[in-house]
């Protein structure tokens, strides 16, 4: 671990907020601000060389499509212990489903060595999106056809 004399001259803080604030979900906006120095020269080479494969992939693809920015880890939990989630709670979750399903298509045809276990974690459900976004229209609307007591 360096010394946090270090990383206080380094104002290793003001360069995590800084690279927060260019994150586009919450929750990786605080996984960045508590981050530390790797040490283990393992670690580094293998995150530079995601870092070199992740630029080559944006320089080539351009920026990641990312579609949402709601934290949906208190709806899953949530929805796991049988709770009732809001329609926008819903809608933030087809939003994460549908954002996987386009990082996933994001590397097309390119060849990747050291992101593709990263992308191919990323769960995935177009079902359970497509049920979602078909059954609500905003986080106040449900469409019609969303159950057959409203269709009548």
């Amino acid at each position: 671990m360096i010394n946090e004399k270090v990383l206080k001259t380094l104002e290793f803080d003001k360069i995590l907020k800084m690279l927060s604030q260019m994150a586009v979900m919450e929750a990786t906006q605080e996984k960045i601000l508590t981050l530390t120095p790797m040490t283990s020269m393992k670690k580094i080479i293998e995150t530079l060389n995601e870092t070199d494969e992740a630029t080559m992939l944006v320089t080539k693809k351009g920026h990641l499509p990312i579609m949402c920015s709601r934290d949906v880890r208190g709806a899953l939990k949530h929805a796991n212990v049988g709770g009732m989630l809001s329609m926008g709670e819903l809608l933030g979750i087809a939003k994460l489903l549908d954002t996987s399903v386009r990082i996933k298509k994001y590397p097309d045809d390119t060849k990747l060595t050291y992101l593709e276990e990263h992308i191919d974690s990323l769960y995935d459900d177009n079902s359970l999106r497509d049920k979602i976004t078909s059954c609500i229209i905003d986080e106040e609307t449900m469409a019609d056809g969303a159950s057959g007591e409203l269709n009548d």
